[in-house]
């Protein structure tokens, strides 16, 4: 009589022992996520502005025989993108070109908080009514696609005056500016920034680098034909932008890694 020998049940592998077969892919694996780097950084920025004051500053206006051209927000960024592209190949002429631009900046900001003190100065004269500052019902919205930071520098400020306006106009409606008063407090701050606007004018990009100018060579000669002479402090590097590159001699391991994998943009507006 034949007889069926019961199954053997196998044992089955404990928890946490490594069994003889066990796969090595999750080691290689995890080796490969710690050499694996990040992508290019991207972000994205909008601007909204309410008033046509500050819409007349972003897009400008083109020149004819009875006005003359106004550079706006968007032709700002495009006459600093060349600056910009020198400053970062380590062209003298950039880098003072590039402190011009940063000063226009400094003095149209400090422009614009003058008159929001004055402003708030008025508005606080009403204690017992709570006051909001007009806004469009149809706001225009622009996405800021830059690749430095002096051009969203701008676009704050525009932002700025474009709140300005806002409040001054809504001061003048409530009775608290006259209308001359507005005029004027709204005249000021615009001049200053469509002066900072314009203040990229003026620098041509001829690849020149500062063994060039201590060579006197060609290019040399030319740049200071059409630019004028780099002052001391500039070409030695113990002046520059805030927003630019350190100097070789002063630069540390993480301002370098900084530079090399800098916050990149799509290209300019």
């Amino acid at each position: 009589m034949t007889t069926i020998k019961p199954m053997e049940a196998k044992p089955r592998p404990e928890v946490g022992i490594e069994q003889p077969n066990a796969s090595k892919r999750p080691q290689a694996d995890q080796l490969e996520s710690d050499t694996a780097s990040p992508g290019v950084l991207r972000g994205a920025a909008r601007l909204t502005v309410h008033t046509h004051q500050a819409l007349r500053l972003v897009k400008g206006r083109a020149g004819t025989t009875k006005k003359p051209a106004i550079i706006g927000l968007l032709g700002f960024a495009r006459l600093l993108r060349p600056i910009w592209e020198g400053v970062r190949a380590g062209d003298p002429y950039a880098d003072c070109w590039i402190l011009k631009v940063q000063e226009a900046l400094d003095r149209a900001e400090h422009v614009l908080l003058d008159e929001y003190r004055e402003l708030d100065r008025c508005v606080t004269q009403i204690s017992t009514i709570h006051i909001e500052p007009a806004a469009s019902v149809k706001p225009f919205s622009m996405r800021l696609q830059f690749t430095n930071p002096y051009a969203f520098r701008g676009a704050r400020l525009l932002a700025n005056y474009d709140a300005l306006v806002r409040g001054i106009r809504t001061a003048a409606h409530m009775g608290l500016l006259t209308r001359v008063e507005a005029e004027r407090a709204l005249q000021r701050p615009g001049r200053c920034l469509r002066r900072a606007f314009t203040s990229p004018i003026g620098y041509h990009r001829l690849g020149i680098t500062r063994t060039d100018v201590e060579m006197q060579t060609t290019k040399a000669l030319r740049a200071c034909e059409l630019m004028g002479t780099v002052p001391e402090d500039i070409l030695m590097r113990t002046r520059y932008g805030n927003y630019g590159f350190l100097p070789v001699k002063t630069r540390t391991p993480v301002a370098e890694q900084a530079e090399n994998s800098s916050y990149k943009s799509s290209e300019d507006a």
